[in-house]
């Protein structure tokens, strides 16, 4: 009874029947620890089945305990088995070394017995298996070797053939074509021989695999037609023929030249044979993506309809312009194949908008489709962030996402929708924020606000989402998607509760809102005056955009990305090389990317511009109009930088208790010190001193004092926080180094900062992954996430005396009142005046990234009430005084009289 499976293993019944089972031969009375060790050997591998490799583990390690209790005669042919599954379990859990030993341990006790038993033979193929995922080609070949003669003696011609396909995989890793070819055919006429058809055409699919890899397109066509004619009419519940001609259209699209004919043949056939919705929605999409590509829209939306359809089985379309609501969206398990093919549908709409240039009616309908179908994508790309799912494929994640907003884009563009490309810019910040930042990353995190139930949710939806990808009979797949369902529903419901107990998440979660145009010029433009402006860029895989809001109008413009790409480098590295003048190749990079990036725009009457760039921060101040002359921005504009304007909001600024508010704490963890022309020895602590200064009761920091305790406890309740110290990425971690520690930067996600200004003047040490200016850039990002309002920092090395001189002078502007964009601005316009031949990367590396709003040091308000104190005092005396003296003169009058 316990070898017979009861239940498909998707049936909810079967494991509390095993378990059942189980318990009942515990309380018979009757004790058999040859059955106890059969039940649990039966329950692991059914775990092992549901992908739940933990569990499988705990009830196999124990029917092997039982069986080598003393006395059990049939230990031996069960441990081989409880060992085989202990391997897979272990190779499943990403321990090959575990698994190593567990099938060294089974292949001795199969030396034991008088035949070699089938499972030594899949001993060998598992071993060959775990030695080629490591890379050991050459003992992945002698293992497979060992087990070839073994299932040659046993007669096993299944795994005969697995064994010859793995070897083939190994001789074409290392580079043996030969061999490999000749591994490829053995498996393939072996692979003829089978009895069972279904086997057959399984692993005449894997030979075609292979095939394909080797390049042998004919060879590999003919063996996916062979699996599909051998399993025939045969009355199996599968989804096979239906995958494998999915695989022949792929094949038919790979060739150099590809055959669309063919393939869309034989998408529709496998549209027409699938038995699971995921596989219909998969075959209708490549259907639809054929169709596109050979132009024919109108078949190409039906195809994309009939996917989205089958994916979300309460939609129902009336016609091809419909799409699901997001609620109905909400529960689908498969969000990452849905969004794939509304993104599909719309890049249908804007394909035919690029065609309709001389029909102005019909292209504004178009892009009424088309934007409404980006928009859902929006939509489902933030679900699919918020749980969890981006990180799993993160590379074709980003390149998505970057096609679907690069043509989001491109549809306003050429509708005329400026309005929108607003959304589509700052809501693809939000998400890859999300990402960059952790949001809900963190929570499946160690050591965060994490905990255990929600971690197993993520394993459970890891493990069911595995069983959806891999199951082929039909009631499998529906008890799993069902499942997953269920446990990506619970989850999100958790994420939420948890995310709401943290301010930082909370926060996060609150600016992942996306602006309109009324917010965006009322919070972040107005206060700049009529001047003002917000500059975004967009950079795509191969368009870029910029859009340019001011307090009146909107304007968007395209160009290319390579081209960008090819300038905007060339400008990071020669602004980064020490000595690079202002002329020659500089000037012509300089006013080649101004006529890109900026000149389209008039920006002639704006002086104060907020720049939230594509990806890595350019200082658009060191741009020159002429490409002879030296004629900086920097001269007539003030510049800001942010991520997005979602960080700039007022609102969501938390305010200080006012006015008893510390002004300036100044700190360094280590005494720096300089040589300058002169020859004499420039002390940054001193330098702190003298900044701090200017503030009224400044508190300062330095050498060992300057702790990250003190820092985390005492920055954010500062008005100006200013750092000398190293800071960078150490892995994906942001650090700053102090003289006790280095303090991560996640340790400030629930602080409340009511910082204004937070001055990093250091350069952030190199890294190889995180080049300086993203590094600076990115510390920048996360501070001004966390709360701090405006953050100040270098994007490359430079001359530090130089630095301190231009430091001093931008404090000295900041007390005079003005804001911080402006008093930068007169900082670096003042040292270019007087200083004409210095390099423009001396100057342009320093930035300012978030608010560029004034900073309140409270002077004018301390002087005042201690003014009042002052006259308050006074008063108080003469008063005292004036009553004292007339309580004198009665008493004189008196002694008179």
């Amino acid at each position: 009874m316990l070898d017979r499976n009861m239940f498909p293993v998707s049936d909810a019944r079967l494991l509390p029947y095993l378990q059942g089972v189980k318990s009942q031969l515990t309380d018979c009375g009757f004790r058999n620890d040859s059955l106890h060790a059969r039940a649990n050997r039966v329950i692991g591998e059914t775990y092992l089945k549901l992908h739940s490799p933990d569990s499988a583990r705990a009830y196999l390690l124990e029917a092997i305990r039982i069986n080598r209790l003393p006395g059990n005669k049939s230990a031996v042919p069960h441990n081989i088995r409880n060992y085989l599954s202990l391997a897979s379990a272990e190779k499943m859990r990403g321990k090959p070394d575990a698994a190593r030993i567990a099938l060294n341990n089974c292949l001795v006790l199969a030396q034991k017995t008088e035949k070699m038993p089938p499972e030594a033979v899949n001993a060998y193929y598992l071993l060959g298996e775990i030695e080629y995922e490591a890379r050991r080609f050459s003992e992945c070949l002698t293992e497979t070797g060992t087990g070839e003669i073994v299932a040659h003696n046993a007669g096993d011609v299944p795994v005969l053939v697995k064994l010859y396909l793995l070897q083939a995989r190994a001789y074409f890793a290392l580079n043996d074509p030969n061999n490999s070819t000749l591994a490829a055919d053995k498996a393939h006429r072996l692979c003829l021989t089978l009895p069972a058809p279904e086997t057959r055409s399984r692993l005449l699919n894997e030979i075609a695999e292979l095939l394909k890899q080797q390049n042998r397109i004919p060879e590999a066509k003919d063996s996916y037609l062979m699996s599909i004619a051998f399993i025939g009419n045969q009355p199996v519940n599968s989804d096979l023929p239906a995958n494998t001609y999915c695989k022949l259209g792929r094949l038919m699209l790979s060739q150099p030249e590809p055959d669309y004919t063919k393939a869309r043949f034989y998408f529709r056939k496998a549209l027409e044979t699938s038995v699971l919705y995921t596989r219909k929605a998969e075959a209708a999409q490549l259907l639809a993506d054929a169709c596109s590509a050979a132009g024919n829209r109108q078949q190409a939306l039906h195809f994309y309809q009939i996917a989205i359809e089958s994916l979300v089985t309460e939609f129902c379309p009336k016609n091809v312009t419909d799409n699901p609501g997001l609620i109905q969206t909400r529960t689908i398990a498969e969000k990452l194949q849905l969004y794939s093919a509304v993104v599909g549908k719309a890049n249908v709409w804007l394909d035919s908008i690029r065609t309709t240039a001389e029909k102005p009616g019909l292209r504004s309908d178009l892009t009424d489709k088309a934007l409404q179908t980006y928009l859902l994508a929006d939509s489902l790309a933030s679900l699919i962030a918020w749980h969890n799912e981006s990180r799993l494929i993160s590379l074709a994640w980003e390149q998505t996402t970057r096609e679907h907003y690069q043509n989001a884009l491109e549809t306003c563009y050429l509708g005329k929708r400026n309005d929108q490309a607003l959304h589509f810019i700052e809501k693809y910040r939000a998400l890859l924020l999300k990402d960059k930042l952790g949001l809900p990353e963190k929570l499946s995190g160690e050591g965060g606000i994490v905990p255990s139930h929600y971690r197993q949710l993520n394993q459970e939806i890891k493990q069911y989402r595995t069983l959806v990808q891999t199951a082929d009979q039909y009631e499998d797949h529906q008890a799993f998607s069902k499942k997953l369902r269920q446990l990506i529903d619970t989850r999100s419901r958790l994420a939420r509760e948890l995310v709401l107990e943290s301010p930082y998440y909370a926060a996060q979660l609150n600016d992942s809102d996306i602006p309109d145009l009324a917010v965006l010029r009322k919070e972040v433009i107005a206060p700049l005056g009529p001047t003002g402006a917000y500059l975004a860029y967009f950079e795509g895989p191969k368009n870029s955009f910029g859009l340019l809001v001011t307090g009146h109008t909107l304007s968007l413009r395209k160009f290319s990305t390579a081209h960008f790409q090819k300038l905007a480098s060339e400008y990071a590295d020669l602004l980064a090389r020490p000595g690079t003048m202002a002329s020659g190749r500089f000037l012509k990079v300089s006013g080649a990317l101004y006529r890109l990036m900026v000149a389209p725009f008039a920006i002639s009457p704006l002086n104060r511009l907020i720049v939230s760039p594509a990806g890595a921060l350019l200082p658009l101040e060191a741009l020159s109009r002429s490409e002879t002359s030296p004629d900086f921005l920097v001269r007539t504009h003030a510049f800001s930088y942010t991520y997005s304007a979602a960080q700039l909001y007022v609102a969501s600024r938390p305010k200080g208790p006012f006015p008893f508010h510390r002004n300036f704490l100044g700190m360094s963890p280590e005494l720096f010190s300089y040589n300058n022309g002169n020859k004499r020895v420039v002390n940054v602590s001193e330098t702190l001193k003298a900044l701090g200064s200017k503030f009224f009761l400044p508190t300062v920091y330095t050498g060992s004092g300057a702790t990250a305790d003190k820092f985390l406890k005492e920055a954010p309740g500062f008005k100006v926080v200013q750092l000398f110290a190293r800071y960078g990425f150490e892995g994906p971690e942001p650090t700053i180094a102090f003289s006790d520690s280095a303090l991560p930067l996640s340790a400030l996600r629930d602080t409340k900062f009511r910082t204004q200004l937070l001055v990093l003047p250091e350069a952030p040490e190199q890294n190889g992954e995180y080049p300086q200016p993203d590094a600076a850039f990115g510390i920048s990002r996360e501070l001004t996430a966390f709360g701090v309002a405006s953050v100040i920092t270098t994007l490359w090395k430079g001359n530090r005396d130089l630095s301190l001189a231009r430091l001093e002078a931008f404090y000295q502007h900041v007390l005079e009142g003005r804001p911080l964009d402006m008093a930068l601005r007169q900082t670096k316009a003042e040292w270019l005046q007087k200083h004409p031949q210095t390099p423009p990367g001396e100057w342009a590396g320093m930035v300012l990234t978030g608010n560029a709003a004034r900073v309140s040091t409270d002077k004018e308000v301390y002087l005042g009430l201690a003014a009042g104190i002052v006259l308050f005092l006074i008063t108080l005396y003469t008063t005292f005084v004036v009553q004292k003296k007339r309580r004198r003169r009665p008493s004189e009058d008196t002694q008179e009289s």
